[in-house]
């Protein structure tokens, strides 16, 4: 029932959700998008790093992220769904949602997986969250200030690529990627949609995560800095904010909606290559 581009392209994960047994109970919960949002991500994530393998891990669905049954669930499995990525050999994970820092049970996961050099890629967020009915001035939230890549989003205005006006704002913004006219895969079992052109910081994330994956696989760590606590995650940052570009976005300074820049994925790369070959 999959997308052609799918095949072939993923490893074995994990439903948190529509169970009825515990987590380590053996139990039949397909991983199935039952919307739009994991398919589309994923979408996108291939067309950066066609040849990554996914694990499509489901902690949240569109009720249980806009309305949970209890408030704290959408933490607990959140900081699940990244324990299981990282104890089942993910080297890097994408989220299209707030990561806050200031949830104990999200931050403990977050910590462990920077601590296993597993790289996270995060969306900033969207100001028209007011369509919905919620307060943008709410909407902050405290975001990591070094675990993840806090990625805002630009768009193509004519020849020229500018801040998106909807990528909301936060100082811990990293960098910036496309977020606006993305063209995105919808489930080949829901007829009703097509696959179509969208935006959203939800696809900011997979593009830089996509970016991560590239720089892994052009520059693979050493077994030394992966057995370094965080050294390799702060060593894939290093290279995507000295290297993101401020200039092609007509911004003078850096700031809370495009963070360094534009992630330059080819600059980051040689930048890799050089760093790798530098004594440490």
């Amino acid at each position: 029932p999959y997308n052609a581009l799918f095949k072939d392209r993923r490893v074995p994960g994990f439903n948190f959700l529509k169970r009825t047994k515990a987590p380590w109970k053996d139990e039949e919960a397909p991983v199935i998008d039952y919307g739009l949002h994991g398919t589309g991500v994923s979408s996108v994530l291939l067309a950066i790093a066609p040849d990554c393998r996914i694990m499509p891990v489901r902690a949240t669905d569109s009720d249980t992220m806009n309305d949970p049954a209890f408030d704290y669930w959408l933490h607990e499995f959140e900081a699940a769904g990244i324990y299981y990525a990282v104890n089942h050999g993910a080297n890097v994970i994408s989220i299209s949602a707030a990561l806050q820092a200031s949830q104990p049970v999200v931050a403990e996961a977050v910590r462990y997986a920077y601590k296993k050099n597993v790289v996270i890629c995060t969306s900033a967020g969207n100001i028209s969250r007011s369509q919905f009915g919620l307060n943008p001035d709410d909407a902050f939230y405290r975001a990591f200030d070094s675990e993840v890549l806090l990625i805002g989003g630009v768009e193509k205005r004519g020849a020229d690529y500018r801040p998106w006006p909807h990528s909301l704002p936060n100082p811990l913004v990293d960098a910036a990627a496309p977020a606006a006219e993305i063209f995105v895969l919808v489930p080949s079992y829901l007829p009703d949609f097509k696959d179509d052109y969208v935006a959203g910081t939800s696809l900011a994330a997979p593009i830089a995560a996509g970016v991560v994956a590239l720089l892994r696989s052009a520059v693979p760590p050493s077994a030394e800095i992966l057995q370094a606590p965080a050294a390799y995650c702060r060593l894939v940052e290093r290279c995507l904010r000295e290297t993101a570009r401020l200039e092609v976005l007509d911004v003078v300074e850096p700031n809370d909606v495009v963070g360094q820049g534009l992630i330059d994925a080819e600059a980051a790369v040689r930048l890799m290559e050089r760093l790798a070959d530098s004594p440490r």
